[in-house]
């Protein structure tokens, strides 16, 4: 049985469908062909007890795309041993609809609806987001990969340039149009009307309103027109009452061509359908000359770019195809064609099914017919157009495949001349979002079917603004544009000479506005670059959070599509185009301290500062302190994630805390500029791709100035990839909690989708392959972690696959570098004992699941791990003024008070801890003297990372960090006038001077190495001192930790987690 959709058939021998139902159950014929709305209606026949099918076969199979229609319903539960599904677009809005197809075919291959959506849908869509973190797309990369090789067997894939390499080249356009001045003022009336904000409420259909903004993109007269005939037009006579109403057709203009239209030659204006919105109905009460007694062509931006091409077209000698969404703007292109006095075919829903082919060949063989207009879903499924050579699409479909089929119509086999195909969209509006859709639907296909690397280039910022319009962004086309005089003219009083829109508009709304083109592939993906319009948010940082700056990834589920329109409706009638409001934080009497960030150093001045002499305010989008020493026990689940997190608010509530970013600093001035942090952010964007999480964009209102008296940026590092290329899209970092949770979860999501029963066993040893570049504390401390986790835990829960589990921790040094020899050795030892491999080597290349070494050796990877390297904040590197003092490294120079000094027109070159046999100078000396001499900022310090010390070579962890928070603080309580940059001739002693407490370092297995030997403040040098390894040293190892964990509540919390997991394990749960 064969099962296709061409909407028609024809019975032989004047047999009903019953009849020859029951016939071929009796064997008497080999093949039944029927359409699906048949097999809906005689399903009974086709299921009945007994009835058994060889072979089905469903052509335009995506027509079972929907798992819960009745007609996939029938098609799924035919007998039969054989199942071929054909189609050319397997997916077109979600992976759902790729579930139905292969369900249909292989029952059960990737498990029921439910199992499929959480478990290869939702992380491959919230991967593919531009903003999405490295965490996401990782997993959307190993999801794609699992997915694409369960389904590979079944799967028989042919491009049409496969097939048909004798196929002329096709070149695809897309033209980024200009609006008229009418259809700008339309656009943002209705942008600002009840209708939009009853929509946004829920009270109103959301679909409505984008279907009026979308006509308005097409042409003004579909959404404000009245009725004039064009008869009337030439005559000053009224229409005849029978002639046709191409305006006025019922229903709307996007999509349904429902309407009864035929190709009478009537030729009509009509009004639209149904009541005026209010909002524009006052727009053309108030302002009664802003249309027309009759709707002019040229109203319309599109219109004239379209007449543009069209008339290029017809002067290359070439014929076209024009497609657009509704039947109402088909009325309007036939009037257009009537004005040049172009020929045309018209055909739209209404027209019937037995005459569509043979106007089909009628186009094809008239070479005097130049157009044929049709509705993109009528015209855009089995018809061969080969007549035409150029192709216009109006207006984008939500569906990017029927845009695809409609492409495709005059690219086909019997096409001789080259093929251009042009698709029109009106730059800044909703049509520009409507296509990114598109690309990322477009891409989310080709990340299952073909390359599961590619990635979209799609906004959660770009859809947020869908019912606005970018003023800014959109050009207009002049009113007073010369204009040539067409036979629509006749008989209107109209002083401005009409034109076609030549070439000058032709060009500007092409080159102006921007184009794209592609050779022989999709335009969905081909222009995605070109119509990708709003770049990332990535507004900076100067938090301990720089990953927080990137948008919250988005899970585009359709499921959540109704809640989605209503919040964009809702920003629309907000206004998108206020221009940020700015307030000012009141200032109490007592000397104000504003710091910046809430890390080590930040937190430890924080906490020191006596509230009764300073009004403390402190900026961080982290509304809390992270004990990081113990972060990758939280990445492993031996400790929890609020264990080791200490709430500001809860620590220091006297503190004004601003969850916020620094945008800049005024040091002259004294004033600080800060953006709020979207509400509920988390921490970084890796929390929002790892959640799932939806969050707007924060409003630009939300602006704070701040007003200082002394000022400390305590902002820290950020991680940095030594410009090694792939890092950022392909590797986790262990720096905040949110990078932490997204390690877990996905150490433990690779083990499920390792045990997955579809999973292949190059993918399953690539999914248990975990690779930690850096052998400092962090990277052998994880490693160390991670290795407990699979022999205590894991081992036993999957116990088939704990044997295929390798951890490697490259490191291009010793690991453990800054630590005695004998404890690197201890180390070594031990990693070597417990199966972990530390390669020697430099990475240069990390590419989706590998990395490159610099000998050429490739490692494959299921989770990489980078925990090597820092570099400034954005803020310090970038936001900052020139007023500053930086070293080579980016970082702020301070003197060895802590107070960040002037520019100057030389640069400082520093002492660093990679460096060897520096020294600082002799405090007698005349470079001293110099040093102690440079002018610093009134009331501005540095602390901690961002910082850097003259002179001295000072690590960057947490202890260093924290005493110089500590000695600030008390430097600040002794002469508050001396914060303030009042007190210059009083001075705190002799400056901030390190004391070394010691080096700790979790091995594996409740075994440590403790490092106490002494170092000198100055040249960080070690001199003596003792050490410590093994158990001994594990219980030193958390006895210090325990007692530096800064309140009882953490101090409680940490000893219960290490004993619950010591006696239940660790939390392996996956939510």
């Amino acid at each position: 049985m064969v099962v296709h959709d061409s909407g028609w058939a024809i019975a032989r021998h004047g047999w009903s469908v019953e009849r020859a139902l029951r016939e071929a159950r009796r064997e008497r014929y080999d093949l039944v062909l029927m359409t699906y709305a048949g097999v809906r209606q005689h399903r009974g026949l086709l299921t009945a007890p007994g009835v058994r099918w060889q072979y089905v076969v469903l052509d335009e199979a995506h027509s079972i795309r929907n798992a819960a229609a009745e007609v996939t319903e029938v098609v799924k539960t035919l007998r039969c041993p054989h199942r071929l599904a054909l189609t050319g677009s397997p997916v077109q809005n979600n992976l759902r609809e790729l579930w139905s197809l292969v369900d249909f075919v292989f029952p059960g291959r990737l498990g029921d609806a439910p199992t499929f959506e959480t478990t290869f849908a939702a992380p491959i869509a919230a991967g593919g987001w531009a903003s999405a973190s490295p965490a996401a797309q990782a997993m959307a990369f190993e999801r794609a990969v699992v997915l694409r090789d369960s389904i590979r067997p079944y799967l028989l894939r042919r491009h049409k340039r496969d097939v048909a390499t004798q196929l002329p080249a096709k070149t695809e356009r897309v033209v980024f149009c200009p609006f008229t001045p009418l259809q700008m003022r339309c656009y943002l009336a209705y942008t600002e009307s009840d209708e939009v904000a009853l929509a946004a409420a829920g009270r109103r259909m959301a679909f409505k309103a984008m279907s009026v903004l979308r006509s308005i993109c097409n042409h003004p007269w579909l959404v404000a027109g009245g009725r004039m005939t064009h008869r009337a037009l030439a005559s000053d006579k009224p229409a005849k009452s029978g002639a046709h109403d191409r305006w006025g057709v019922s229903g709307d203009d996007n999509g349904n061509d429902s309407a009864s239209l035929s190709e009478g030659s009537g030729r009509a204006w009509g009004p639209r359908s149904g009541p005026l919105d209010p909002a524009l109905q006052r727009l053309v009460t108030q302002e009664p000359g802003l249309f027309a007694d009759a709707p002019r062509w040229w109203d319309s931006g599109k219109l004239r770019v379209l007449v543009s091409k069209m008339a290029e077209w017809k002067r290359g000698g070439h014929r076209c195809l024009v497609f657009c969404q509704g039947v109402r703007m088909l009325g309007v292109l036939e009037e257009l064609c009537d004005a040049h006095g172009w020929t045309f075919k018209r055909m739209d829903g209404s027209t019937p099914v037995r005459r569509r082919q043979a106007m089909v060949d009628q186009f094809n063989g008239d070479p005097d017919c130049f157009a044929f207009l049709m509705t993109t879903r009528t015209g855009g499924i089995g018809l061969n157009l080969t007549g035409a050579n150029r192709v216009a699409i109006v207006d984008p479909d939500w569906n990017p495949s029927t845009d695809a089929q409609a492409r495709e119509r005059s690219w086909r086999l019997g096409q001789k001349r080259e093929v251009q195909v042009c698709r029109l969209l009106s730059k800044g509006t909703i049509e520009e979002r409507i296509y990114q859709r598109q690309v990322f639907k477009t891409v989310m296909q080709r990340r299952v079917l073909a390359n599961p690397d590619q990635k979209s280039r799609f906004l959660a910022g770009d859809l947020m603004d869908m019912f606005s319009i970018d003023a800014r962004r959109v050009p207009l086309v002049p009113e007073d544009l010369p204009r040539r005089r067409t036979p629509l003219d006749a008989g209107r009083d109209d002083s401005d000479p009409d034109s076609d829109a030549g070439a000058d508009d032709g060009g500007a709304g092409e080159s102006g506005a921007g184009s794209s083109r592609q050779r022989h592939g999709t335009g969905a993906a081909a222009a995605g670059a070109a119509a990708s319009p709003h770049p990332g948010s990535g507004s900076g940082s100067e938090t301990p959070d720089d990953a927080g700056s990137t948008a919250a990834a988005e899970q585009p589920a359709l499921a959540k599509h109704d809640s989605f329109v209503t919040e964009l409706l809702g920003a629309a009638a907000r206004g998108a185009a206020a221009a940020p409001a700015t307030v000012r934080l009141p200032k109490s009497e007592k000397k104000r301290v504003v710091v910046l960030g809430t890390g080590w150093a930040g937190y430890a001045l924080t906490k020191a500062l006596n509230p009764r002499t300073f009004e403390v305010v402190v900026v961080s989008p982290r509304s809390q302190m992270i004990f990081t020493p113990l972060l990758a026990s939280t990445a492993t689940g031996t400790l929890e994630f609020r264990s080791i997190a200490e709430p500001l608010r809860y620590t220091c509530p006297h503190v004004k805390f601003q969850r916020g970013k620094a945008q800049s600093l005024d040091p002259d001035n004294k004033r600080i500029r800060v953006r709020a942090e979207r509400p509920g952010a988390p921490d970084s964007a890796a929390a929002a791709a790892d959640q799932g999480v939806d969050l707007p964009e924060p409003p630009e209102s939300l602006e704070l100035d701040i007003d200082y008296d002394a000022l400390v940026i305590a902002v820290g590092a950020r991680n940095t990839t030594f410009g090694v290329s792939g890092v950022a899209e392909h590797a986790l970092f262990l720096k905040e909690l949110s990078d932490a949770r997204a390690i877990r979860r996905t150490i433990i999501r690779n083990f499920e989708m390792a045990s997955f029963a579809g999973t292949s066993e190059e993918d399953r040893e690539r999914l248990l392959s975990f690779v930690i570049v850096g052998g400092g504390p962090t990277g052998v401390e994880f490693a160390a972690e991670l290795h407990d986790l699979i022999r205590q835990d894991l081992s036993w829960q999957y116990p088939e696959l704990v044997a295929q589990v390798t951890i490697r921790l490259i490191e291009r040094g010793d690991v453990l570098g800054a630590f005695d020899q004998g404890l690197r050795d201890y180390c070594r030892t031990r990693f070597a004992r417990q199966g972990i491999q530390i390669v020697r080597a430099q990475v240069t290349e990390v590419r989706s699941g590998e990395l490159e070494l610099e000998s050429g050796r490739t490692l494959k990877f299921g989770m990489l791990v980078w925990s090597t390297g820092i570099a400034p904040r954005r803020l310090v590197s970038e936001r900052i003024g020139p007023e500053f003092r930086k070293d080579g490294w980016g970082h702020i120079v301070v003197d060895s008070y802590l107070r960040a000094e002037k520019h100057s027109d030389h640069i400082v070159k520093l002492a660093t801890p990679d460096e060897d046999h520096q020294s600082a100078p002799d405090p007698d000396s005349a470079a001293a003297a110099a040093l102690r001499s440079k002018e610093t900022l009134s009331g501005v310090f540095a602390i901690g990372d961002c910082a850097a010390v003259e002179g001295r070579r000072l690590a960057a962890t947490a202890q260093v960090a924290e005493q110089q928070g500590f000695w600030l603080a008390g430097a600040m309580n002794k002469n508050p006038e001396w914060a303030i940059g009042a007190g210059k001739d009083w001075l705190p002693g002799d400056g901030f001077e390190f004391q070394h407490k010691g080096s700790l370092a979790y091995v594996g297995s409740f075994t440590s190495v403790s490092d106490f030997t002494k170092v000198d403040a100055k040249a960080m040098e070690a001199v003596k001192g003792t050490t410590i390894r093994g158990w001994a040293s594990f219980a030193v190892w958390r006895s210090a930790y325990l007692t530096k964990l800064g309140t009882w509540r953490n101090r409680l919390l940490v000893p219960t987690d290490w004993m619950r997991t010591f006696i239940w394990g660790r939390d392996t749960s996956l939510f």
